[in-house]
């Protein structure tokens, strides 16, 4: 009698384990803001990818920090958008990292229904040699139009071939915090004594 009860009871651990792996994404971080994002830098050990970064295109600024659930991995969570639906504290994506210590397996959500994140893409992430930039190349043989995609200038929707001179800028993020030597200037914006 044991036998089949036990079976049973296997078999919806494993139907609630493939249900929870297959359902969209919802999750949150306790960092919501700017402030409580450097308080994070400034108290915790980082690694050159982890701090306070923007997405310049889309208006988006970000904090990439370590994961607690998973080594190599780091969560890129919302601080700021433009977009009304990403809010603060949303974990809009991860990168993972590679065997070179300078590129990273990125994956960013490209929809929200309800206040879930779903449909993830990924792309590559390459740190630049002073920690400053993050650039990403995506893949560029998708052909779609959707403008209901999260971050669409970054995802570029609706691909259209014209010549043009800004088309070869290279897409990524900005790091704004912390700063290169430690006393909040930045090489892009110079600080005047």
């Amino acid at each position: 009698m044991r036998g089949p009860c036990a079976l049973v009871a296997l078999l919806r651990i494993i139907l609630l384990c493939l249900v929870m792996l297959m359902a969209p994404v919802n999750m949150r971080a306790e960092v919501t803001d700017r402030a409580s994002a450097m308080e994070y830098c400034d108290t915790s050990p980082l690694d050159p990818v982890e701090g306070i970064w923007e997405y310049p295109e889309d208006g988006v600024t970000v904090l990439v920090r370590r994961s607690a659930a998973q080594t190599g991995r780091y969560d890129i969570i919302a601080l700021d958008s433009e977009d009304t639906r990403i809010a603060p504290g949303d974990v809009i994506g991860r990168l993972e990292a590679t065997p070179d210590i300078r590129q990273f397996k990125l994956t960013l959500f490209t929809r929200a229904r309800s206040g879930t994140l779903s449909s993830p893409e990924e792309c590559l992430a390459t740190l630049s040699a002073d920690s400053e930039s993050l650039f990403v190349k995506t893949r560029k043989i998708k052909i779609s139009f959707n403008p209901s995609l999260l971050l669409p200038r970054f995802w570029r929707i609706a691909r259209l071939r014209i010549k043009d001179p800004l088309e070869n800028l290279p897409a990524g993020m900005i790091k704004v915090y912390p700063s290169y030597d430690g006393n909040g200037s930045s090489r892009r914006r110079p600080r005047y004594l």
